[in-house]
């Protein structure tokens, strides 16, 4: 398989990166240059490798600019991609005399590393002069805020919509539990019970008709507490006399690891 030069250079003006990056090591420093294609179809990053013969190739998760250009990082949002990375100078240098006539968005970029490579610019300026040729901003009124800034069903991550939110709501006013709701609509109880509070989706009005959940309690005041302030107390006196950590639990009927968090002060901290 043959791939013409203008064809590789319309591959890299699209997919690819070129860069000068500073290396760091225990006795010396030194200036490093990485030139990549990523892309999700694998036949053609491989054919990049096999025809050009150079470079390696392997995984990375990639994600669409066009809906997250605020460079926040949503795993959801990722697609398996594959690399072509190129790390040896010759390589690269031989790489760009091939594709540099060709070239329009990297067209700059190709020439500052060119000369880099030879010896017309240092490493410092080349770097400097690299990221300020590739930096680009989504034009026009219609530009994202990033995945933090959305709400709602504008939010791309979002598992509810605006009806499913309502239904949630009159399901809890009819009396149905947080657990039930929790696992109907496939959701963590704390989230049900923060919209229910109108702490989430706030923007939809609601108005509760059952009494407000109570925020979560702690200690004695927990529903589902096995222990009182009186048994943690009689817990603690048992450690301060030596008694292993088994014995507590079985007599108390919990596990020996929450024994070991009331003895270190991570739970029940607030019981003197």
């Amino acid at each position: 398989m043959e791939l013409h030069a203008a064809y590789v250079a319309g591959i890299f003006d699209g997919e690819g990166t070129i860069g000068i990056y500073r290396a760091l090591k225990p006795r010396w420093k030194y200036w490093s240059v990485k030139l990549s294609v990523v892309g999700i179809y694998k036949p053609t990053i491989l054919a990049l490798q096999r025809t050009l013969c150079m470079g390696s190739v392997g995984t990375q998760k990639r994600q669409s600019l066009e809906r997250t250009p605020s460079r926040d990082y949503e795993p959801r949002l990722c697609r398996q991609g594959w690399r072509w990375m190129v790390c040896n100078r010759k390589d690269i240098s031989r790489f760009i005399e091939m594709v540099l006539p060709y070239l329009m968005e990297k067209r700059k970029q190709a020439r500052i590393v060119m000369d880099f490579l030879n010896g017309k610019l240092a490493g410092g300026k080349a770097s400097r002069l690299c990221k300020k040729a590739k930096k680009f901003e989504f034009g026009g009124p219609e530009r994202l805020t990033g995945i933090r800034g959305l709400k709602g069903e504008e939010n791309p991550t979002s598992k509810l919509t605006i009806a499913a939110v309502e239904t949630i709501r009159r399901h809890y006013d009819k009396g149905a539990s947080v657990q039930t709701l929790s696992q109907k609509h496939g959701l963590g109880e704390s989230h049900v019970r923060r919209l229910v509070r109108a702490e989430a989706w706030a923007q939809v009005p609601y108005r509760c008709s059952r009494p407000l959940l109570a925020p979560c309690q702690r200690g004695d005041n927990h529903p589902t507490a096995k222990l009182t302030s009186k048994d943690v107390r009689a817990i603690r006196r048992r450690l301060a006399r030596g008694v292993v950590h088994r014995k507590i639990a079985a007599e108390f009927r919990i596990s020996q690891t929450q024994i070991s968090l009331i003895r270190s002060g991570k739970a029940w901290r607030k019981v003197k």
